[in-house]
């Protein structure tokens, strides 16, 4: 999982923070993401519960996203996770389980 740099970014996400699939996988690039460098601290809304959270990202976290972000695959994407079929901005809940 070390050499793909979207697969270890999900894994420490997921492994880390505890979200929700359906959470994780409609996270965006702009959500985790200043103009220059990965947040700290990202805001988001529950799809399930519909309440504000406050995703801390360790460091951790925000090194396996910034190799991530700056892989030629993710140049113009809107998704932090995008599928790779092509009618779908994102991944599924289930494929984001199975790398998981």
């Amino acid at each position: 999982m070390a050499g793909t740099a979207r697969d270890l970014g999900l894994f420490n996400l997921s492994v880390d923070r505890k979200l929700r699939g359906c959470d994780r996988v409609a996270l965006q690039v702009r959500d985790v993401m200043t103009a220059v460098h990965v947040k700290e601290r990202a805001s988001m809304i529950k799809g399930r519960t519909g309440k504000p959270f406050r995703l801390e990202m360790t460091e951790t976290i925000r090194q396996s996203l910034r190799r991530w972000i700056r892989d030629p695959e993710m140049i113009g994407r809107e998704f932090l996770w995008p599928s790779r079929i092509d009618g779908s901005p994102h991944l599924s809940t289930r494929q984001g389980a199975r790398i998981v």
